[in-house]
């Protein structure tokens, strides 16, 4: 179960990249790298702690993979937030 909501978590922030990816303007491949570059960053911290994930002996929460979904979810969010503000101010200069 796990896997599932981590690859859709995944699946989620890189299409908030794609989707802010379209409405940012950039010369070259700077466009490609920074959004390649924050990508991987802001993966990082689920993709670690899925990595350390051990089964612990005691049953209790796992905080760590709560606080690392939460700022996925967050960051996600946030992308999704300002991908559309963007897409939006865009297609009303075009009216």
């Amino acid at each position: 179960m796990l896997i599932i909501y981590s690859t859709g978590s995944l699946i989620l922030l890189a299409f908030a990249h794609w989707l802010l990816w379209r409405t940012i303007r950039f010369q070259h491949n700077l466009r490609w790298v920074s959004i390649l570059t924050t990508f991987i960053i802001l993966t990082l911290p689920l993709l670690y702690m899925l990595y350390n994930n051990d089964p612990a002996k005691i049953v209790g929460a796992n905080i760590g993979l709560g606080l690392s979904f939460f700022f996925t979810w967050i960051v996600t969010l946030l992308l999704l937030l300002t991908a559309g503000i963007r897409l939006f101010i865009q297609r009303k200069k075009v009216r």
